[in-house]
């Protein structure tokens, strides 16, 4: 496990609600908002996040104070932007939230997850599935479908179908022999396609497959959504990005969160073994509007130790140092197969109580020394926020919560609000060197506590 950058998130879980900083400075020019931003002179970008133990105050130390506390971020990294804010919700809105939620939790599934469908018929049909998958398969192989697939095809592409990763060749043998109606080892168009009771098999094995093996797939965990949140927490959301909180609240007032930020709340729960395999909130540009999430807030509703796992892993996190994209690319196929986060790169965040994450899934481009996009406020997705929930282990449960804002709910926000209604933040840069020293003394003092904590599992509050 990266040692240090997880002290590093240990270490600034201390600050929070109206914390100081022992070095400031202000914040670098910005460049020239777009039109489309003009009224959100703060929102959350990277120039918050310029070197590692930055520090911004929002809430009520701006020119224009509200009802939100002092809120400090702490940059965890700069490639993605990701910064954390200790006591962001109290232990009992985090209760409040578990116990509003827990009635109404169900099974998660990913997009190409069919092991709950009901329909009784293939997701793809043969050419388009052997087209999407092809790459699993042989990424020399013909681009025209074969005649037939054989073990290796039914394997590497129910690996996909499924989200399944870690799906075994024996268990892709069951699943060929769901389909092969004829038995002559190979699945052929005519077996793939009009084949409803073949395709019950497959969803009644993909289903066995989930209780026996959920290690293998991408995830396994329980959500359900709350759409009425405590204003108070919508304010505190709002002032954190750097959204109108005014505006928000109108909008929250008229519809719910999904309303105010362009989606429900999401509360998830990981009980032993749950996990979510490495994976992006968002979408390029151009997709799907709703799965456009400019923004996660994640909130960690319980502690866990080191040892009881379920840590946010960002295995492609630096500290000013940007991967190239085929290095995304390379790492993201090997971390979608890991779920225990021992690939030792990156960035791990233990859980704690009350303490929020907050990234960029689309990096905003203020601040960057890159021109804003002329059509909207984010460039097209960072790869680098790639993340994982890790496994958490045997006795132990995870709960976390998620608030997406939309790209489009930030430009509809930011494009109407009055400016009177921004709270702009103090910027707290730690970057002098007795600033730096101090924090990299308490990321060795946390080290050194994780490493006892390791052979004495004991709980603690300060992990």
């Amino acid at each position: 496990m990266p040692r240090l950058l997880l002290a590093v998130a240990v270490a600034l879980a201390g600050v929070g609600r109206g914390g100081g900083a022992s070095a400031s400075s202000s914040a670098s020019a910005q460049s020239p908002l777009p039109a489309v931003l003009s009224k959100c002179p703060d929102l959350l970008g990277a120039v918050h996040a310029r070197t590692v133990g930055q520090r911004t105050i929002r809430g009520g130390t701006g020119k224009n104070k509200n009802s939100a506390p002092n809120l400090e971020l702490v940059a965890l990294s700069t490639y993605p932007p990701v910064w954390s804010v200790a006591n962001f919700l109290t232990a009992e809105e985090c209760e409040y939230i578990i116990a509003n939620a827990e009635a109404d939790m169900a099974e998660s599934i990913t997009y190409n997850d069919i092991s709950h469908t009901t329909e009784g018929g293939p997701p793809l049909p043969f050419a388009e599935a052997y087209a999407m998958h092809i790459s699993r398969l042989n990424p020399a192989a013909s681009p025209i479908a074969p005649a037939a697939f054989s073990l290796t095809d039914i394997h590497a592409l129910f690996n996909g179908i499924l989200d399944m990763p870690g799906l075994e060749l024996k268990q892709a043998r069951r699943l060929r022999k769901a389909l092969d109606t004829d038995g002559d080892g190979d699945v052929d168009p005519s077996e793939w396609g009009p084949n409803v009771l073949g395709w019950k098999k497959v969803q009644k094995l993909a289903n066995a497959f989930r209780i026996r093996s959920p290690e293998r797939f991408t995830r396994y965990s329980k959500q359900s959504t709350i759409a009425e949140l405590d204003p108070g927490i919508i304010r505190r959301i709002a002032v954190l990005v750097g959204l109108p909180p005014d505006e928000v609240l109108a909008k929250y007032g008229g519809g719910g969160s999904d309303a105010a930020f362009g989606e429900e709340l999401q509360v998830v729960q990981y009980q032993p073994d749950g996990h979510y395999n490495c994976h992006h909130d968002s979408i390029e540009l151009g997709g799907e509007v709703q799965m456009t999430r400019a923004y996660t807030v994640l909130f960690q509703l319980r502690t866990l130790t080191v040892a009881e796992g379920g840590q946010t892993w960002f295995p492609a996190a630096a500290a000013g140092e940007h991967r190239t994209t085929p290095d995304l690319y390379a790492l993201e196929e090997r971390c979608i197969q890991n779920n225990s986060c021992a690939d030792g790169d990156g960035l791990v965040v233990p859980s704690v109580q009350g303490t929020a994450l907050v990234w960029l899934n689309h990096r905003s481009m203020a601040g960057d020394g890159t021109p804003w996009e002329p059509s909207g406020a984010f460039a097209d997705l960072d790869r680098s926020s790639l993340h994982s929930g890790c496994g958490v282990a045997t006795g132990a449960e995870k709960w976390i919560a998620n608030q997406w804002v939309w790209q489009h709910s930030v430009e509809d926000l930011c494009s109407s609000a009055s400016s009177a209604a921004s709270t702009p933040g103090e910027d707290l840069a730690a970057e002098t060197d007795d600033g730096m020293q101090q924090l990299w003394a308490q990321a060795n003092a946390a080290a050194r506590d994780l490493e006892r904590t390791e052979d004495d599992p004991t709980p603690r509050d300060d992990l």
